[in-house]
């Protein structure tokens, strides 16, 4: 049944696009496909933040133990992202376009390398705390073109639509001389929200139809209400607060999953948790006109 489905999806998308094909050739719009790859500067501040306190926490604990040493990781931040984007092309003119567009946003945090190592009496333990945020964006966007000769022309973008994203964390350990780490808590969430993207761009014709870019761009989504499930099964809001430990007297920022809002005086600056995907993006990429 499956098959099926997919069978016909595909036929769908394959028949879209001949249709806008011939529409193209009739009524003498330009119909292209625009494909771009490039890295993004991102800043989430409070995941960065969650992470050192993590690391601090154990840091100060491991104080209180004077036949224990604490040993420096790799410990990281997020401050990149990966980003994909597709965009289906209408030439109203030649210099107003129009587009929808979609992609793929991909940042993790140190899935591999232990974030610092603890020696204890008996055994050394390593430890690390990976994270990772995606995003499929969907966005509307228009354009303005402006050539400077017959190859090169400039043009600039604005576009607003709908973004969904993943958030998946998890908490591990292992002792030195073991390959693989245990995780004691993970928590795999995702959340809807919107987006405004704007973007400066240098385009190179050629003569066979695939022309090449490069562009500049901005986007604005800050990204809340997340919702999913952690390693016990408890399914609920993902929420951002200070927790207070008493033993150690340390306020430590948290990201956790929650059947409702925490309060009570352990807990300060509590909100549902919100990822800051904003940032600025170089991309390359090909048009393939049609």
């Amino acid at each position: 049944m499956k098959t099926n489905k997919n069978k016909l999806n595909i036929k769908y998308i394959l028949a879209s696009i001949l249709f806008l094909c011939l529409i193209s050739k009739t009524y003498g719009f330009e119909f292209s496909l625009k494909l771009a790859g490039g890295l993004s500067f991102i800043n989430p501040v409070n995941l960065n933040n969650i992470h050192q306190d993590w690391k601090d926490l154990y840091k100060i604990d491991t104080d209180e133990h004077l036949k224990w040493s604490f040993i420096e990781g790799e410990l990281g931040s997020l401050k990149n992202s990966f980003d994909l984007e597709g965009e289906l092309v209408y030439s109203l003119n030649p210099r107003i376009a129009i587009s929808i567009g979609t992609g793929f946003i991909f940042s993790e945090l140190n899935p591999k390398n232990p974030n610092f190592s603890i020696e204890k009496t008996i055994n050394t333990y390593e430890y690390i705390y990976p994270m990772k945020v995606s995003a499929i964006p969907a966005i509307l966007s228009g354009y303005y073109l402006y050539p400077l000769n017959n190859r090169f022309k400039v043009y600039a973008k604005a576009g607003a639509g709908f973004i969904w994203a993943k958030y998946i964390d998890r908490e591990g350990r292992k002792q030195l001389d073991n390959d693989n780490y245990v995780y004691y808590s993970t928590q795999n969430t995702k959340a809807r929200g919107t987006m405004l993207s704007g973007a400066l761009g240098l385009r190179v014709e050629s003569e066979q139809g695939i022309n090449f870019f490069i562009e500049s761009s901005f986007r604005k989504t800050n990204i809340s209400n997340f919702t999913g499930e952690n390693k016990s099964g408890l399914i609920g809001t993902l929420y951002f607060f200070d927790e207070f430990d008493s033993d150690l007297e340390f306020w430590q920022s948290k990201f956790k999953i929650l059947s409702q809002e925490p309060s009570g005086n352990s807990f300060r600056s509590v909100k549902k948790a919100e990822i800051d995907l904003s940032g600025f993006s170089v991309k390359l990429g090909i048009i393939i006109n049609f």
